[in-house]
């Protein structure tokens, strides 16, 4: 009996094997060949399409951006260079107006003061 079995093994067990598993075996390989190429093939069509959208976005978002900004700094950066400037010229004429008119003649006043007293 065992005979039989071992005999009727072999000979399914081929069959099984060419028939069925092999079979299988190289559709799952072909599946994972067509399935891989896809892949790249879509991975390259994305890089394109960003090469391209980004260097859109570049030129025409974060670009003007930079530049608009960097603009308004120069223009800030000249107003309050210019506000500085008129503040000191401000202060310089007022400044001299107070010690002519308010500390020097006090000044003159109390030293003509300890010029009379001694």
């Amino acid at each position: 009996m065992w005979i039989i079995v071992k005999a009727v093994w072999i000979v399914v067990s081929d069959w099984f094997k060419s028939k069925v598993i092999e079979p299988i075996k190289k559709n799952f390989e072909l599946l994972k060949s067509v399935v891989s190429t896809i892949f790249k093939v879509l991975w390259t069509t994305v890089k394109s399409v960003w090469a391209v959208v980004s260097g859109w976005f570049k030129d025409h978002v974060t670009t003007p951006i930079k530049n608009a900004f960097s603009s308004a700094k120069e223009s800030i950066q000249k107003a309050f260079s210019a506000a500085k400037t008129a503040v000191i010229g401000v202060w310089n004429s007022v400044s001299s107006w107070f010690k002519e008119h308010v500390t020097t003649p006090i000044k003159n006043a109390f030293s003509k003061m300890k010029e009379s007293s001694s």
